[in-house]
């Protein structure tokens, strides 16, 4: 059985370990140009035992936080809290459990970006503009969005609370 010399097996393990730093070095300057730079967002906290704070604990272990239901801060930061919630705990206008007959109903999941994250007024968000998009007013856009949401707390969010909202 022929194995191939000493060297070469030292040559390889040389280019892998050199291939490997050089990629750990180019991450940590890059790391290093984006932290200097201020271009990464800032971090959102979730603060759960503060009043003021729009969020709270859940009693489910897999959502872990929710938003308020009915809350309210004419002062919101639009980072710990916003103007409103409405009775469900949604970042939305009241809407009702029972589908209106004749409406199409949209629930939208997501974190951030959904929950309108920056955003004061409502009809700012995705879920309005969306539903403002329907010329007949026929559609319903449902904000379901909490920041810091996985996929499986969008996905136990929509079992526990969605469909009870009739989507279509």
């Amino acid at each position: 059985m022929n194995q191939p010399p000493r060297r070469t097996v030292v040559n390889r393990w040389a280019k892998v370990l050199l291939a490997v730093g050089a990629v750990g070095a180019a991450l940590a300057v890059a790391e290093l140009f984006v932290r200097v730079r201020g271009l990464a967002p800032a971090f959102k906290v979730m603060v759960l035992d503060n009043q003021a704070s729009v969020y709270k604990r859940s009693t489910n272990p897999i959502l872990g936080f929710e938003l308020k239901a009915n809350y309210r801060n004419p002062d919101a930061d639009l980072n710990e809290s916003y103007p409103s919630t409405n009775a469900h705990g949604q970042r939305d206008i009241e809407r009702t459990i029972e589908n209106p007959k004749g409406a199409v109903r949209i629930l939208l999941l997501g974190d951030s970006v959904v929950e309108g994250h920056g955003i004061r007024e409502l009809d700012q968000t995705i879920s309005r503009q969306l539903e403002m998009l329907d010329p007949d007013g026929k559609s319903e856009v449902l904000n379901f969005g909490v920041s810091g949401y996985c996929t499986l707390a969008e996905v136990e969010l929509l079992r526990t609370k969605g469909i009870s909202f009739q989507p279509d």
